[in-house]
C-alpha cells in the first residue's frame, strides 16, 4: 500500500477494507467455482437422466412394435400419438401419421376412408362410455379378404375430467374366427352323421339330465321327436336293479375318476314301459363348453336271443350228454347192485346150508367154524341193509320226503363219541385214529342220525383205503359262524380227475374187479346230500398216494325249544356194523 498511496493519504483501517474486500473475492470466486462443478454434475447427471430414458422410449418403441397386437393411442381431439407397427401396417397409417385425424387419414387413402369413420364412431362410444370398451371390428382387405380383431379402447381423463386420449389394443382374431365357424360347420356335419347313425345317442349334463338325442334314441325310447328327451333323467329309462350302478359310474365320469365305461348291458325302459336288451358304453364329453357325459346305446334284443338260442343247445346238448353218461353209470349201478345183491345171499345161503349140515352130523367139536360162517352171514345182512337203506334214502331225497330231525347237542361230543366208537374197528385194520378239537363244547341244532351217517360214512371209506399201520386223522374247528370237521387219512388218495365227480350218484374210485372193499358209489352222494340238508357244504384234498381229506362245513344254529340241549348217546354198534360192512376184517 505504500507503494501505490502514500501513507499520509490511506488510514489504517482503509487498508483494513481492502484486505477484506479481497478476501469474499476470493471466497466468492471459490463459492462460484463450487457452483460450476455442481452445476457441470447437475448437467451431466440430467444428460444421463434424458439418455435413460430416450433408451427406455426406444425400448418401449421396440417392444410395442415386435408385439403381434396392434397397440396405439388417440389424444383427446381424436390425433394420432402413437401406433406400433402392426397397426401401421393394418391401417397403412404411413410413417406421417402423428398428430392426423382418422379424418384426415381418410382423406388420403379412399380404400380405408369407411373403417377410418367407423374407428371415429368407435372413439365417441368409448368417451360417451367413459370406460373399456371392447368390440369386434372386422377390417376389409384389398385382395376381398376380411380380417376380424378383438379391440378394446380405453378412455383416459385428465383431473378436470377433460378428454386425455384413448389408448387401443387390437388383436388378430381372424384364425380363431375361421376355425370357429369351421368347427361349427363340423358340428353341422357331426350332428347330421350322429342323426344318421342306426345307434341311439344320448348326451347328458352332470346331474343325468337328457340335454341331446338323435333320432335313434328318440325311436329306442318310444318318442317321436328327440326334443322331447331334453330335461328328462336318464333313470327313467333304466330298470330300477341298475339305477343305483348307473349313478356311481356317472358320478365317478364327472369326477375323472375313469375315463370311460367298459361295454355294459342293461335294461332299457321306454316311454310305454317295454323293456328292451341294449349294451350302452360312456365317455366323460364337452358340449356347448360344459362337461357332459356320451352315452351309446345299442338295441341288442336280437343279438340276446341269438345267445339265449345258443346257450340253450348247448344245454340241450350237455344234458343229452349227462343222459348218455347217467345211462351207463345207471347200467353199471344195476350190473353192481345185482353182484351186490346176488353174492351177499349166495354166501348167506351157502354158510347156512354149510351150518345145517354140521348140525345134522352133531359135529359140535367144530364150534368156531360155525361162529365164523355165522359171522359171515351177519355181515353180508349188515352189507344187504346198508344198501338197501342208501337207496331208499336217496329216493326220499329225490323226492323231497327226507325230512330233518332237528335238536340242541353239544357237537363235540357227538361226532367224538363216533369216532372213538370205530377205533376198535380201525385196530382191527392196524390202523390209528386220533380225534383233536380247538373248542371243547359246542352247542348247534342238527339231525343227529344224519350226522352219525356222515361222520359213519366218512370214517368207513378212510378206513378203506388206508393201508395198514396208517392213520386217520379227525379234526374240529369253530371258524367264524361255522363248525369245519377234517377227516384226514394217508390211504392210497384219489386222482384229480375223479376229485371233480366223486360226489356224484354211482361214482366209484375203485372200480376193478379185484378191490379190497365193496361198495355200490351210493355213500359220498349221500353223505353230500345230507351235508347240505344241514345248510352245510362238502369238499375233498387229496393227492394219488398221499391221503385224502373230506372237509366238511356246517354253519351253527340253535332251535327254540323247551329242552336247549340234548345229551348224546353213544352210538348204536348195529349202526356201525351196517356202515362198515363193505370193509374186510382179517
Amino acid at each position: 500500500m505504500k507503494d501505490y498511496f502514500g501513507e499520509s493519504d490511506l488510514e489504517s483501517k482503509d487498508i483494513d477494507k481492502v484486505d477484506e474486500i479481497k478476501k469474499q473475492l476470493i471466497d466468492k470466486e471459490i463459492e462460484i467455482q463450487h457452483l460450476r462443478e455442481k452445476l457441470k454434475q447437475e448437467i451431466e447427471k440430467r444428460e444421463q437422466t434424458e439418455k435413460k430414458i430416450k433408451e427406455i422410449k426406444n425400448a418401449w418403441k421396440i417392444i410395442l412394435s415386435s408385439i403381434p397386437d396392434g397397440i396405439g393411442y388417440v389424444d383427446g381431439s381424436g390425433k394420432w400419438i402413437y401406433a406400433n407397427d402392426t397397426i401401421v401396417k393394418n391401417l397403412e397409417l404411413g410413417q406421417d401419421y402423428s398428430g392426423k385425424t382418422n379424418q384426415e387419414l381418410g382423406n388420403a387413402n379412399d380404400f380405408f376412408k369407411e373403417t377410418y369413420n367407423y374407428f371415429d364412431d368407435c372413439n365417441n362410444r368409448a368417451w360417451e362410455s367413459r370406460k373399456i370398451l371392447r368390440e369386434e371390428d372386422s377390417l376389409p382387405q384389398r385382395d376381398g379378404s376380411v380380417k376380424i380383431f378383438d379391440t378394446i379402447k380405453v378412455p383416459f381423463f385428465n383431473e378436470d375430467k377433460s378428454k386425455n386420449g384413448i389408448l387401443i389394443v387390437a388383436r388378430d382374431i381372424t384364425t380363431i374366427k375361421e376355425s370357429q365357424l369351421k368347427l361349427k360347420q363340423s358340428e353341422e356335419r357331426y350332428k347330421k352323421l350322429i342323426n344318421a347313425m342306426p345307434e341311439a345317442v344320448y348326451v347328458l349334463d352332470v346331474n343325468g339330465k337328457c340335454i341331446f338325442s338323435n333320432k335313434a334314441g328318440a325311436r329306442l325310447a318310444g318318442i317321436d321327436n328327440p326334443k322331447q328327451l331334453r330335461g328328462m333323467d336318464y333313470r327313467r329309462f333304466l330298470s330300477k336293479d341298475y339305477h343305483k350302478i348307473s349313478q356311481e359310474k356317472l358320478n365317478k365320469l364327472i369326477s375323472n375318476k375313469i375315463n370311460k365305461t367298459v361295454l355294459l348291458e342293461r335294461k332299457f325302459v321306454t316311454i310305454n314301459g317295454e323293456l328292451i336288451d341294449v349294451e350302452c358304453n360312456s365317455i366323460k364329453y364337452k358340449f356347448q363348453d360344459k362337461d357332459a357325459v356320451l352315452i351309446l346305446v345299442r338295441d341288442v334284443t336280437e343279438k340276446k336271443k341269438n345267445e339265449e338260442l345258443k346257450i340253450r343247445v348247448e344245454e340241450k346238448t350237455k344234458q343229452l350228454n349227462e343222459i348218455v353218461e347217467y345211462d351207463k353209470a345207471k347200467t353199471e349201478f344195476f350190473a353192481n347192485i345185482s353182484h351186490e345183491l346176488k353174492t351177499p345171499v349166495n354166501v348167506i345161503f351157502s354158510a347156512v346150508q354149510i351150518g345145517e349140515m354140521i348140525l345134522k352130523e352133531h359135529k359140535c367139536k367144530s364150534k368156531c367154524s360155525i361162529e365164523k360162517y355165522i359171522y359171515t352171514m351177519k355181515q353180508n345182512c349188515y352189507r344187504l341193509t346198508r344198501l338197501i337203506n342208501n337207496i331208499l334214502d336217496i329216493s326220499k331225497i329225490d323226492s323231497g320226503y327226507c325230512k330233518l330231525s332237528i335238536q340242541n347237542v353239544d357237537i363235540i361230543n357227538v361226532i367224538e363219541s363216533i369216532t372213538l366208537s370205530v377205533v376198535e374197528y380201525a385196530k382191527s385194520k392196524e390202523i390209528s385214529i386220533i380225534f383233536d378239537t380247538d373248542i371243547e363244547e359246542k352247542i348247534m341244532a342238527v339231525d343227529v342220525d344224519k350226522i352219525e351217517r356222515i361222520i359213519l360214512n366218512l370214517l368207513s371209506n378212510a378206513i378203506k383205503f388206508t393201508g395198514k399201520e396208517g392213520n386217520i386223522l379227525v379234526s374240529i374247528k369253530n371258524q367264524d359262524n361255522d363248525i369245519v370237521i377234517s377227516i384226514k387219512d394217508d390211504g392210497i388218495g384219489i386222482s384229480e380227475e375223479k376229485q371233480k365227480s366223486i360226489f356224484e350218484r354211482f361214482i366209484q374210485v375203485d372200480k376193478s374187479l379185484s378191490r379190497n372193499n365193496e361198495g355200490s358209489g351210493i355213500g359220498l352222494s349221500l353223505v353230500k346230500s345230507l351235508v347240505e340238508m344241514h345248510g352245510g357244504n362238502i369238499k375233498v384234498k387229496s393227492s394219488l398216494g398221499k391221503g385224502s381229506e373230506f372237509i366238511v362245513k356246517i354253519p351253527v344254529v340253535n332251535v327254540d325249544k323247551e329242552e336247549l340241549e340234548v345229551k348224546y348217546n353213544d352210538i348204536n354198534i348195529e349202526k356201525i356194523g351196517i356202515e362198515f360192512s363193505d370193509i374186510y376184517f382179517n
